[in-house]
Formats: C-alpha cells, sequence, structure tokens
C-alpha cells in the first residue's frame, strides 16, 4: 500500500536530518536503491545517470543532492532526464550559497512544472530553466524569483515577455540583486496596469523600450518601468519612447539627473497639456533630446521652464528660445542655462522681442473712458516702467507681455489702472499737514485725553 503525501515528508524530514551526521553515504546510496525502481520504467540506464548526476550536486550539497534524487523521478516524467540535468545544475548554483532555497526549489520544481506545462510543452519549460540558469550567473536569489515569476508573466504576455524582462534582470543584478528581485516579483501587477492601455503588444513595447535603457543605466530603468503606466495615460506609448530616449542622452552623464526626470515628467507634462495636446508636449521632448546632443544640462533647464516659457510665449516662442539657447550653447553652456532660467538681460530683451504684447498707446483711449467713468473726471494716463500715481496722473507700462493672448493683457491694464484710481478715489491724496490737529481734536473728544 501507497504512503501518504503527509508520510512521505516525514520520511524526508527523517532523511535530511540524518544528512547533518555521520553517515552520509549510507543514506545515499539507500536512497538511490529506493528510487532505482522509480526510475527504470523511463529507461533501463536512468537509475545510474541519476545516481551519478546526483554525486556531482552532492560535492557542494548532500541535502541538495538528496531532494535531486527524491524528486527525480517526478521531473524526468514531466520533462525527462534533460530537464533534471538544468534543474540540478541550476540547484547546485543556488546551493553554494542556500541550500536551503535550492531544496525548496527543487522540492517545487515538479509542481512549477505544471503550471508551465499549461502554458506550452517541455521546450517551453526547458527555456525557462535555460533562462534562469542565465541569470544565476549573476544572482541566483534573482534566478529563484525568475523561476517563481514565470507562471504569471507567461500568463499575460508569452515566453517573448518573459525573456525580455530577464534580459532586463541579468543588467540590474549584477548591480542590484534586490532590485532584480523587486523587479519580477511586480512584474505580474505592472503588466496589469499597462494592459489596461492596450494590448501585449504595448507591454511589449515598453519592455523593449526598458530593455535599450538598461544599456546606459538600470536605475533608470527601474524608474521608467515605474513611471511607464503614468507616462503611457498622458502621453501614449511614443511619448514614453521618447522620453526613455532623451533620459538615455543623460544618463550617459548622470543616472542620478535621468532618473529625477523621468519622475518630474508626470507632473510636468500635466501642466503642459494645459496649453496643447500630446503632441505638443511630445515636441518640448523632441526640442529638449535634440538640446541634450550638445548639452544635457541645458536640455534638463529647458524641459524644466518648458510651461512657464509656454504660457509666456506659447509653443511657436518656446522654439525660438530653445533655437536661441542652441546658438548659445555653442559659445557658453552656462550662458545657455542663464539665458533660458530669465536670468540675464539678453533672455529679457529676446522674449520681448518675440512677443507681440500689448502697447499702451493701442489702448489709452479705451482706459481712459473707463478712468473717466470711475472719477467722474479726466486723469492723464502717461507710461511708464511700471504702474503708479502721484494725485495727477496715473502711470502705467508702456507694453504688457505676460500674455500671448492681447485680450489677458488688457485685462492686466485695467487691473492695474483699476489699483491706481482706488488711490484717488479713496483719498489717499487728500492727506494734509494743516489738518492733523483738527484730527487730534476729533480724537479726544471721541476717546478722551487719556494716555
Amino acid at each position: 500500500m501507497a504512503s501518504n503525501p503527509t508520510q512521505k515528508n516525514i520520511e524526508k524530514t527523517e532523511r535530511r536530518e540524518l544528512l547533518s551526521g555521520h553517515s552520509l553515504s549510507d543514506v545515499f546510496n539507500n536512497l538511490i536503491e529506493e528510487v532505482s525502481p522509480l526510475l527504470e520504467p523511463f529507461g533501463h540506464h536512468l537509475p545510474e545517470q541519476v545516481a551519478n548526476l546526483a554525486s556531482r550536486v552532492a560535492r557542494y550539497s548532500w541535502k541538495t543532492a538528496v531532494g535531486i534524487l527524491e524528486n527525480s523521478h517526478h521531473i524526468i516524467d514531466r520533462v525527462g532526464f534533460d530537464g533534471l540535468e538544468k534543474i540540478s545544475l541550476l540547484s547546485t548554483r543556488v546551493a553554494r550559497h542556500c541550500w536551503t532555497t535550492a531544496v525548496g526549489m527543487i522540492d517545487n520544481s515538479p509542481g512549477l512544472i505544471d503550471k508551465l506545462l499549461k502554458y506550452g510543452d517541455q521546450k517551453l519549460v526547458m527555456r525557462v530553466f535555460d533562462l534562469s540558469i542565465d541569470i544565476s550567473q549573476y544572482s541566483w536569489k534573482t534566478a529563484v524569483r525568475m523561476l517563481e515569476s514565470s507562471p504569471a508573466i507567461i500568463d499575460r504576455i508569452g515566453f517573448d515577455g518573459l525573456e525580455k524582462i530577464s534580459g532586463i534582470g541579468i543588467r540590474i543584478a549584477p548591480h542590484c540583486w534586490l532590485t532584480a528581485v523587486s523587479n519580477f516579483e511586480k512584474s505580474p501587477v505592472l503588466i496589469d496596469k499597462l494592459l489596461e492601455y492596450g494590448n501585449e503588444d504595448l507591454v511589449m513595447k515598453v519592455y523593449g523600450v526598458a530593455g535599450r535603457t538598461s544599456r546606459h543605466s538600470w536605475q533608470m530603468t527601474v524608474c521608467l518601468l515605474e513611471n511607464s503606466p503614468d507616462l503611457i495615460d498622458r502621453i501614449g506609448s511614443d511619448g514614453l519612447e521618447m522620453i526613455a530616449d532623451f533620459g538615455c542622452k543623460i544618463a550617459r552623464h548622470s543616472w542620478l539627473s535621468a532618473v529625477d526626470m523621468l519622475e518630474k515628467s508626470p507632473h510636468l507634462i500635466d501642466r503642459m497639456l494645459i496649453y496643447g495636446d500630446p503632441c505638443l508636449v511630445m515636441n518640448v521632448y523632441g526640442l529638449c533630446s535634440q538640446m541634450a546632443d550638445q548639452c544635457w544640462r541645458t536640455a534638463i533647464h529647458l524641459l524644466d521652464k518648458s510651461p512657464d516659457l509656454i504660457d509666456r510665449v506659447g509653443y511657436d516662442g518656446f522654439e525660438k528660445i530653445a533655437d536661441r539657447a542652441s546658438e548659445l550653447n555653442r559659445l557658453n553652456h552656462e550662458r545657455a542655462i542663464s539665458f533660458i532660467n530669465g536670468e540675464s538681460f539678453e533672455s529679457s530683451v529676446f522674449i520681448d522681442a518675440i512677443t507681440d504684447g500689448l502697447e499702451l498707446s493701442k489702448v489709452k483711449p479705451i482706459l481712459a473712458n473707463y478712468l473717466n467713468a470711475l472719477l467722474n473726471y479726466r486723469i492723464e494716463i502717461a507710461e511708464s516702467s511700471g504702474h503708479s500715481t502721484d494725485g495727477r496722473r496715473i502711470y502705467l507700462p508702456g507694453k504688457i507681455c505676460d500674455f500671448e493672448d492681447k485680450q489677458k493683457n488688457f485685462t492686466i491694464y485695467k487691473v492695474f489702472a483699476t489699483h491706481e484710481e482706488a488711490h484717488l478715489e479713496y483719498g489717499s491724496f487728500d492727506f494734509s499737514l494743516s489738518k492733523i490737529q483738527d484730527v487730534v481734536d476729533h480724537i479726544k473728544a471721541t476717546y478722551g485725553d487719556e494716555k
């Protein structure tokens, strides 16, 4: 009568406890005799082949070798002796660092293989283990986690998708195995989010873009993947690709700056979308990417300032500013950055020149009638650098260029004029020193003479 699963687990535990004693070879040989009848139906030479395979594994870990023997007939039944060989190679690499993980991986292999066989044949299973073996050269922990995540990833985007993600993992693992492990753990959830914006092709495109960026900076790749749903939601996968290409140019010089650019992009895009559609956003990133070919620092400043500049001079004006900054870059990078940030006189003059704005002379008659209606008398309007009044005239700027829209600039003129009119209407200039005593006497009469 066959023993039940619980009894088998008890036997496994007892056997592995014996391996910590002095009877290693006896336990090992007894186990070979025990599993040989189970292996013979798959081939007369298999018991000997499995025994030799387990002996090689035993050089690194006796307990891992026992795990291979105990699970050998289950694994061979599913993927043949070649499959057992691959699992043995992987478990040997893992056992050099942690035998408990190696044994656990072997024990879970039959169940994992059954899951994978739902999505393909033995070839697919073997390819998955090949991927894990490749990753194990860089990080055994990442290799194990990839195996655990593989059915969920294949279920969503097939083996090709798993292959792309594994390629990224191989680039991350030598630098930070924790991040590589996390990348596999988070992949199913990330894929589900991306599938809300498209099909499997879109997901594959995202991971393809991420794979290219990983050649320049693994940190930027992780950040790109984390932000990919938000970026695609705003400007689509083509926009994501453009931002990634821009980030690669920055990452060649500073991965920190590339990551910072990616993290700020969703907010920057939201600000840009106030002034246009996703095409405008992509054009902005395209201009900044061109700038990065000259100077990556100037390109970052141009991107950071883009919403403010577009608000002030429109996209056409922004293009002119970018062209001028490009010219200045050839002379001096710091001068170009100062120009973009509006910190130089040259910047002020240039923006005034490219902005149509609204001149005081064109709206002076309208403002004069407006002020006459408020004051019930005529007051002179004069041109100045700012807005003020001396009681006899109201001074206003000769030109307002705050907005591309002339109506908005006219509104600013009205606000300035109304502010100065209020000084006249409510008596700011009626004060006279000769009236001070009258005011003092009135206060004393009302509140008393106490100090």
